[in-house]
């Protein structure tokens, strides 16, 4: 979106660095790449409903540096 230069474009851009540690942890966190604790997090994810974010972050959520650096960059690119 960034890309295509639309005033709605970059709009959406912007919209989607905002949530890109939320995007992250929805989307992301069951493969290994991006949570060092994936396998936890992948076979208690039906529990999840349940739980306050925080202890779901606490417990099965380890970001590895790849998770870690695409959040510092979409926190910068966001200014």
């Amino acid at each position: 979106h960034e890309q295509a230069g639309s005033s709605a474009d970059i709009q959406i851009a912007k919209d989607l660095y905002k949530a890109a540690k939320d995007i992250l942890f929805k989307n992301f966190d069951i493969y290994q790449t991006y949570n060092g604790k994936y396998l936890d997090f992948r076979s208690n994810f039906n529990k999840f409903s349940n739980m306050p974010i925080a202890e779901v972050e606490k417990n099965y959520v380890l970001r590895t540096n790849h998770a870690n650096n695409l959040i510092k960059l979409a926190a910068h690119t966001n200014r």
